[in-house]
């Protein structure tokens, strides 16, 4: 009996021990299971996260390409009006160059205005000498 009841206590006394170093077990595999879960939230965030990276660079790399054929219409636009300008150069020296003949020629209209009018006097006045006559 005295060894039963001593085998039976050092038994509750082992099964005791096994009950908190199982209870502590418990608590850190349900530590390690949470730890699990956020790392595993974590994982997941940063593979959205990774997503959203991947779009804005895919969408940065079509705002450059934009940017890069705007830069190339600019150029183009400067070309057209730098080729513009020296034509614009080149009218306004041929309207210079115009309104010179129109003032050349208007002197010559004036001078031969004069001229009418000095043959009209001179004819008159024949034709009354040739009256007088």
């Amino acid at each position: 009996n005295e060894v039963s009841s001593s085998a039976l206590l050092l038994a509750e006394h082992r099964c005791s021990e096994a009950e908190r170093t199982c209870s502590a077990a418990v608590t850190e595999a349900e530590k390690w299971r949470a730890i699990a879960e956020r790392e595993q939230h974590a994982a997941w965030a940063a593979g959205q996260a990774l997503s959203v990276a991947r779009a804005e660079a895919s969408r940065l790399g079509q705002v450059q390409s934009e940017f890069l054929a705007l830069e190339e219409k600019l150029k183009g636009m400067k070309r057209s009006l730098r080729l513009s300008e020296e034509h614009c150069a080149e009218l306004t020296c041929d309207l210079k160059g115009s309104a010179e003949v129109v003032n050349t020629l208007s002197l010559k209209a004036g001078e031969l205005h004069t001229y009418v009018v000095e043959c009209s006097k001179v004819m008159g006045a024949a034709a009354e000498s040739e009256e007088a006559l």
